[in-house]
């Protein structure tokens, strides 16, 4: 299967199909896109925990690690298995590893992110539901009701923030932010090849070492309050 057909086919699942239902509940989701140290994964805490303390049901869900875990589990494939075909590099051993770990050949890695993209899918038509990363702003862009977030930030800012989160010396924080924005800029180019990754794709571009992160929320808070309902 090609990068254009995968592309395709993602575009179209779901799309102008007659029985594709909307969310009754008319709630929406947001996807956050980001810069390697942004501090995307703090912010959809942060998000899901104001929203949640307002006592909405069905409460909203994270699904960063998360949609990772459901995607194995749903579809009985190891979770390294979904996690390499998502924004890191993944080892020789790894790839040595699928060779004795399943009993039929392993799927491709198209085939694989085609059951991550599904996912992604179904869990934004239910609605209240943030996305970390792994192309959710692309394959959910064609459906009501979302907020497209692209998180960034200078460098050094970043490379601090890593720094706190993970206990690492200047110099290792500075390696894993590069690393990980070139693999995910490696992801994107992979499954998203024909997709403009530029700031007007995107609902709003918040620069994270210049907004607070109380502020963060609060803008995002009025921007889902804003977003129109999907039509049932």
């Amino acid at each position: 299967m090609s990068i254009r057909s995968v592309e395709a086919v993602l575009h179209t699942l779901g799309q102008g199909a007659p029985d594709q239902p909307g969310r009754a509940d008319g709630h929406g989701f947001i996807t956050l896109t980001r810069q390697a140290g942004a501090g995307a994964a703090e912010l959809a805490e942060r998000l899901v925990e104001s929203f949640n303390a307002h006592g909405q049901t069905p409460e909203w869900q994270v699904y960063d690690r998360e949609l990772i875990e459901k995607v194995a589990k749903d579809h009985n494939l190891p979770r390294w298995v979904v996690e390499q075909v998502g924004e890191r590099s993944h080892s020789w051993f790894e790839d040595l590893a699928s060779g004795f770990n399943f009993e039929r050949p392993r799927p491709p890695d198209e085939a694989i992110y085609m059951k991550v993209a599904a996912t992604i899918r179904a869990l934004a038509n239910q609605g209240q539901a943030v996305f970390v990363g792994r192309g959710a702003a692309f394959c959910t862009q064609d459906l009501p009701g979302g907020l497209h977030v692209r998180l960034v930030a200078p460098i050094a800012d970043r490379v601090k923030r890593v720094m706190r989160r993970r206990d690492l010396t200047m110099a290792q924080a500075e390696r894993w932010v590069r690393d990980a924005d070139r693999h995910r800029e490696m992801f994107l180019r992979r499954f998203w090849p024909y997709e403009s990754r530029q700031a007007e794709h995107y609902s709003i571009v918040l620069n994270t070492a210049r907004v607070s992160p109380e502020l963060q929320v609060s803008i995002i808070a009025m921007l889902v309050a804003q977003q129109p309902a999907a039509h049932v």
